[in-house]
């Protein structure tokens, strides 16, 4: 393993090992680095002349490991994991990025934007390169898939799964080449936040990661299955469709007087109405209706104390149906009547 072309505008980095300690270490000599060892967790810092950051990698007994990659380089660099043997799927997560991935055998390069995640599967002894651009910072969690020493023992749950992504993970001898990305779900947020900021005990840490790299595998495998329906069959809301309960909540707030329907607060999403429904449940942790009854009362409670305004005016300008529908919810929520409640304000 060495660093090529190191006076040049474009650093590479050949790891030619594959249990994860002797590729942080592989890293580390390239960079003539100390690597730090912290309960079987294996740390390098980036050189101050080329960049700023880690790299830092764990194993698990059970042919699971994670790769974590915290840093940016003042230069292009790319790492090329070439061995000798069969290399590992990787599933990369580019929860800040973009990083580009390549098949050593292969001239297509595919960009992982950030939100992404990557299922990759080089053929034979083929290996993988990962491209970091100049002064980005790249947040990326690799979690490594050893398939010969995984795959035994789950014949049985394995068989649940769809044949595509069956014949990835039972292709021990790695015939064939995969490649399918994709953003991650909502749910991967805390599940990889939590990859990169669990400061826990370092006896329980070990552990603790294990749990989120079984937990990331068994999610990986739902929105595999999920990414293979049609768009509007989808149940699993991605981590860039968040941004459309922006759009949503704008909108609530600005129509309150007109009647809003899921029907039509998904055609502004953009988005069917689970993924909606989940939305609002991940941003507000409240259903949409919920969302939009508080919204109408909140704005009522300002325009009764604010204004002089009549009750069957208030309910009009808030959306209810009718004055006894408004005093019954806004009773329910506040605990008092619509005109108690601006006199005892007044």
């Amino acid at each position: 393993m060495k660093m090529i072309d190191k006076e040049m505008p474009h650093t590479t980095v050949q790891v030619t090992s594959q249990p994860l300690r002797e590729v942080i270490e592989n890293i580390a000599e390239a960079w003539d680095a100390e690597v730090k060892e912290i309960c079987s967790e294996f740390i390098v810092e980036v050189p101050r002349e080329l960049g700023e950051g880690t790299i830092q990698g764990i194993s698990f007994d059970n042919g699971l490991g994670i790769i974590i990659y915290q840093c940016s380089f003042n230069q292009e660099i790319s790492f090329e994991f070439t061995l000798n043997n069969i290399h590992p799927i990787k599933y990369l997560y580019s929860v800040e990025g973009p990083i580009v991935h390549k098949f050593e055998n292969e001239d297509e390069k595919h960009v992982i934007n950030r939100k992404k995640c990557a299922l990759v599967a080089s053929s034979q002894q083929n290996g993988h390169i990962l491209t970091f651009k100049k002064n980005n910072y790249v947040n990326l969690i690799s979690l490594e898939i050893n398939r010969e020493e995984f795959v035994p023992g789950l014949e049985c749950e394995l068989n649940e799964i769809s044949q595509e992504l069956y014949d990835v993970l039972t292709d021990t001898e790695a015939v064939s080449t995969f490649y399918h990305d994709g953003y991650y779900g909502i749910d991967f947020e805390y599940l990889l936040d939590n990859v990169l900021k669990y400061r826990g005990s370092l006896m329980l840490r070990k552990m603790h990661l294990l749990s989120l790299a079984l937990d990331i595998f068994v999610k990986q495998v739902k929105l595999f299955e999920d990414d293979m329906k049609a768009e509007g069959n989808q149940q699993i809301l991605r981590a860039n469709e968040i941004y459309s309960m922006d759009t949503v909540t704008d909108y609530i707030r600005s129509n309150l007087d007109s009647k809003l329907s899921i029907e039509k607060l998904s055609k502004v999403a953009g988005l069917n109405a689970n993924k909606l429904q989940m939305g609002f449940k991940f941003i507000h942790n409240l259903t949409v209706m919920e969302f939009v009854r508080r919204e109408r009362l909140r704005m009522a409670s300002n325009l009764l104390i604010s204004t002089e305004q009549s009750i069957n005016t208030i309910s009009r300008k808030c959306g209810f149906e009718s004055p006894s529908y408004f005093t019954k919810a806004f009773t329910k929520i506040y605990g008092i009547a619509p005109t108690s409640y601006r006199n005892n304000s007044n």
